[in-house]
Order: structure tokens, then C-alpha cells, then sequence
């Protein structure tokens, strides 16, 4: 059961479908295959840590679209239905949030330092990121 519904995870993020009707979806299999609740969301949990760890990855090759990717994180948190105090906790515990935005950071083609904050600031409010983590990056680099 365990490993169908990480199967399921896996497709809703190749999918890069975050709506209502995915949730619903994802509610329903976890009701079919009889995963308790709290199983649920921690499965949804290492999910989303996976994925943001392919956006650090993609930073690289492919910036633009993770760009895009990272400011649909909010969507994709809603659809799996994680609790703000456990991303936080996911952020605190692996600063999965500050590489994110580090490898972002990285990428941003040169510019004006003002748009750098700016672009960087928007995706940290996208990411839900820890309070003062782009202001650390931007100091940093």
C-alpha cells in the first residue's frame, strides 16, 4: 500500500497537476489502500523534500523552468495537504529551503542587485521559506 501511494506521489509530481481534483485523488487512495492519515502526510512530506531537492538540482541545467516550478510550490503544498508546522520543521531540519534558493540565486542571470532581492524575496515567500534565509544568501553572495 505503502509503496502504490508513493507511486501515486511520483505521478502527481511528473504531472506537475496541483489542483483540487488531484487532492481529492490523492485522498481517495489513501482511503482505498487503507494508509492512515498521519502515514499520508508523511509520505506527501518526503515527497515534496524530493522534489525540492530535483529544483536544486535543476537550477542548474534548466533555471527557467525551475524557476517556474519552485513559484507553484504553494499549490503543490496545498494538494498534498501539508501542514505549515511540518514543512517548517522540514525546513529547519534539513535547510532543504536555503539550498532551493541558494542554487536560485546561483542561476539568476546578472542583473541589478535590486531585482536579484526581488526575484529572490518572491520565491521565498512562494517556498514559505524560514524567516531572513534570502537576506543570509544575499549577504553570502
Amino acid at each position: 500500500a505503502r509503496d502504490d501511494y508513493c507511486s501515486r506521489l511520483d505521478r502527481l509530481l511528473a504531472s506537475a497537476q496541483y489542483g483540487e481534483s488531484e487532492r481529492k485523488a490523492l485522498d481517495a487512495a489513501a482511503t482505498q489502500l487503507g494508509l492512515p492519515e498521519p502515514l499520508a502526510r508523511k509520505l506527501a512530506l518526503d515527497a515534496y523534500y524530493g522534489w525540492l531537492l530535483d529544483l536544486t538540482e535543476g537550477f542548474g541545467s534548466r533555471s527557467s523552468d525551475a524557476k517556474a516550478e519552485l513559484e507553484r510550490s504553494a499549490e503543490l503544498r496545498a494538494c498534498l495537504q501539508l501542514e505549515p508546522s511540518a514543512v517548517g520543521e522540514l525546513y529547519s531540519n534539513t535547510e532543504i529551503d536555503a539550498s532551493v534558493l541558494s542554487a536560485c540565486c546561483d542561476a539568476l542571470a546578472p542583473g541589478s542587485e535590486y531585482e536579484a532581492m526581488e526575484t529572490m524575496q518572491h520565491l521565498e515567500r512562494a517556498l514559505d521559506a524560514r524567516p531572513g534565509v534570502v537576506a543570509q544568501i544575499l549577504r553570502t553572495s
